[in-house]
């Protein structure tokens, strides 16, 4: 919620794990799309945010709150205890880390991503991604970073469907 995102840097990939190893513990609803599962599906590239789309639920809200709130600056706790999220959009956090929670990607929530997941193993924790498919569809922005993650994807969608043939 800072205004200064000078101050962050870019996640890491531990920044990453430790924070689904957390969300995990507290058995928080969230996807990773954006530039993180960018590179999970092999696009080598740079990303200055970790973004999750998340389930709305109340009970879910207070999950992620208490993870975030582990974070060094404590960001999170600029938006008031009562506040719903839902109602605010996406919600960026600006702390060590800049991390942007989405109550949907280009018109697509939690519940309609859910049957496009895969989890995957990194570095000892499971890990929610968009598949290939959902990533593609929340890649339909005028942002030229999304137009070149759009290409990749496409390519990488033919490449397997031409491989199960």
């Amino acid at each position: 919620m800072s205004d200064a995102p000078e101050e962050t840097r870019p996640p890491t990939i531990e920044d990453l794990v430790g924070l689904a190893r957390a969300l995990n513990a507290q058995q928080a609803k969230y996807i990773v799309i954006g530039g993180m599962a960018m590179l999970q599906h092999g696009m080598p590239r740079h990303t200055d945010d970790l973004d999750f789309l998340y389930e709305t639920s109340r009970e879910n809200q207070i999950r992620l709150r208490t993870v975030l709130a582990t974070l060094p600056d404590r960001a999170i706790l600029e938006i008031g205890e009562d506040e719903d999220w839902a109602t605010l959009g996406t919600i960026r956090i600006n702390d060590a880390i800049t991390v942007d929670l989405m109550p949907a990607a280009c018109g697509i929530d939690y519940e309609a991503a859910l049957p496009r997941v895969e989890i995957i193993e990194v570095r000892g924790v499971k890990i929610p991604f968009a598949n290939a498919s959902l990533l593609l569809e929340t890649k339909r922005t005028w942002r030229e970073k999304d137009q070149i993650d759009a290409v990749f994807l496409r390519e990488k969608i033919a490449r397997e469907q031409s491989g199960k043939r």
